[in-house]
């Protein structure tokens, strides 16, 4: 039977709406792993992520797939004022492998090394050989365990500080006769631009370490303004830190003491002359920390 001309007009008007339920959900789907692909690409590369991966072992992007080299600056401020940072106190027999605190035969593949003028550059250097120390395992804390420190988010137990003894404060201990409590903070280095320095919570010897990265650790009275305190002076050593390996100075240990050879000292050796170094003799540098072994040479002449 015929529609009548009236209820054509209507069904013109108003057509029936299909059904689209089926295709509407699977776009939907698709929407959101596209949406969920893209925020962890983001999160991945984000420095401050805990899905970005690296430093890695084997990188097809170095020559001959070798590990990456990392570097991050790390600073300790306490009471207002920036400490040096650490000397690596460990070393193998060969006097110029960094080890680890706990076996000075394995390679510590975190570690920290000098400027020319022997004092640290404060800035750790990442460097990994085995797993336990590459990836997700390259954490501020795996630093302090080779270096044999402590850090934690109420405490700290590290290097000799500015008056020369360790660094040690806890919460509650007095800052400026002030109740001091145990901040940080982190950021990411680019050279020519200003490091904004974000503060954390929790515990940072957990905090995964990123190559540029900037970690301020603060033992400052509560409520004090971190932004006041500057910028972590080992920044200044992040464009400069690969060529400060190779013109690190060698280091020694010797009985549990560190002897350092600054580079740039020159050897003159008379003709016809010949030099006897004395075991054991040292000089040491007041307030510097560092023993710059001496050579001291008994000439004995020949008549021709």
């Amino acid at each position: 039977m015929a529609l009548s001309s009236k209820k054509k007009r209507r069904a013109f008007r108003n057509p029936k709406r299909v059904r689209r339920g089926t295709s509407n959900g699977f776009n939907a789907a698709v929407a959101g792993i596209v949406i969920l692909g893209s925020v962890l690409v983001l999160v991945s590369r984000h420095p401050g992520s805990a899905g970005a991966v690296g430093p890695k072992l084997h990188n097809s992007a170095n020559a001959n797939n070798a590990a990456d080299h990392w570097h991050a600056a790390f600073g300790v401020n306490i009471c207002g004022k920036w400490q040096p940072g650490p000397l690596w106190p460990h070393f193998a027999s060969d006097g110029t492998t960094r080890t680890r605190a706990d076996n000075q035969q394995v390679y510590a593949g975190l570690h920290t090394h000098e400027l020319a003028n022997g004092q640290s550059d404060g800035v750790i250097h990442m460097e990994p050989s085995t797993t336990d120390e590459s990836g997700r395992n390259a954490t501020v804390g795996k630093w302090m365990e080779y270096g044999g420190w402590k850090l934690s988010k109420t405490s700290m137990s590290l290097w000799p500080g500015a008056d020369g003894k360790p660094i040690k404060e806890k919460n509650g201990d007095k800052c400026a006769n002030k109740v001091g409590e145990l901040r940080w903070a982190t950021g990411e280095f680019k050279e020519g631009k200003t490091t904004k320095l974000t503060e954390r919570t929790g515990n940072p010897s957990d905090y995964k370490l990123y190559d540029q990265n900037v970690i301020a650790v603060y033992f400052e009275p509560k409520g004090a303004n971190l932004d006041k305190l500057g910028k972590v002076p080992s920044e200044a050593n992040l464009p400069t830190a690969t060529q400060v390996e190779s013109n690190s100075a060698s280091t020694t240990t010797m009985a549990g003491r560190v002897s350092t050879t600054v580079p740039g000292a020159t050897t003159t050796t008379v003709k016809g002359a010949t030099s006897t170094t004395v075991a054991g003799s040292a000089t040491t540098v007041p307030g510097s920390g560092t023993t710059t072994p001496t050579t001291t040479a008994v000439t004995t002449t020949s008549k021709p």
